[in-house]
């Protein structure tokens, strides 16, 4: 599995809906692709919040046969996040299977924010 920043995606690799969805994320700084097998199973943006926090959002994964896959993508976007600098990686899901794969991942709750659960790096 590899990252790619969206900017490097070519705009013919998959199909126009998915190419719509990722040109939402061209004027984000942090903006990366998934790739699978070469195939797109993904994006996330991480957003820069303060200084060495970051947002990971509009993650949109592809692939619903394999949830194996959607664990090892988050730390994919984890690993970029702390190669960026962050020292915490925050998300905001009001969805009770996210909250509890966050969870399960090593996320804690925010106790300051409704719904933002903290990860912190390293």
């Amino acid at each position: 599995m590899e990252l790619v920043h969206v900017s490097l995606i070519e705009r013919s690799e998959e199909d126009q809906q998915l190419v719509n969805l990722i040109e939402q994320l061209n004027d984000c700084e942090h903006a990366f692709v998934i790739r699978d097998s070469g195939k797109i199973v993904g994006f996330f943006n991480l957003q820069p919040i303060v200084k060495e926090i970051y947002q990971l959002e509009k993650m949109t994964l592809l692939i619903t046969k394999q949830p194996e896959k959607v664990i090892e993508i988050f730390y994919h976007a984890l690993e970029k996040a702390e190669c960026l600098g962050a020292k915490h990686v925050q998300v905001y899901s009001d969805h009770q299977h996210v909250r509890e794969l966050l969870d399960w991942i090593g996320f804690t709750k925010d106790s300051t924010q409704l719904n933002t659960w903290i990860y912190q790096c390293g």
